[in-house]
């Protein structure tokens, strides 16, 4: 009898270890995610006029499954939640990673906004003033490869 019961708790203590393991790594994955999404997508126009500060964001792991199951396996949903509102953000990372996406639209109170770049127009993606062609160019580069002081290279050139 007592061996029963130390193999049922020793069961129940690597089960519990697998589960919360599990869970753990999904969290940290997901949080990883957002954390790379955040700075592309802050700053914005439509996140600016909609969202405002972004105080948070969070892997959409429902509405990611049901991208995947429409055929649309490289896009990635997130909730965004700011100082104005929340609302899903969709970014597609085609076939590079999530830090060179193609393109992001906000979907927010029934309506869709480009974020940056250029998303199928089957999304019925409405432009914010400056979000689309400006924006869309490079939105990962960093800002110590896209900052160029003023004047930078004028001087070179002569």
């Amino acid at each position: 009898m007592k061996v029963v019961v130390i193999v049922i708790i020793a069961l129940v203590v690597l089960l519990s270890c697998c589960v919360g393991g599990g869970y753990t790594l999904y969290y940290f994955g997901t949080s990883m995610a957002g954390e790379i999404v955040k700075p592309q997508i802050e700053g914005t126009p439509a996140i600016n006029e909609y969202i405002g500060t972004i105080s948070e964001v969070e892997f959409d792991f429902g509405q990611t499954s049901i991208e995947a199951q429409g055929g649309n396996d490289t896009r990635l949903a997130f909730q965004v939640m700011g100082s104005k509102g929340s609302g899903l953000v969709i970014v597609d990372q085609g076939n590079q990673d999530l830090s060179k996406p193609i393109w992001a639209i906000l979907q927010i109170d029934g309506n869709t906004y480009t974020i940056f770049g250029n998303p199928p127009e089957e999304l019925g993606a409405q432009t914010v003033e400056g979000s689309a062609d400006e924006t869309a160019s490079e939105p990962t580069e960093s800002s110590s490869e896209s900052a160029t002081p003023a004047g930078a290279g004028a001087a070179d050139s002569e």
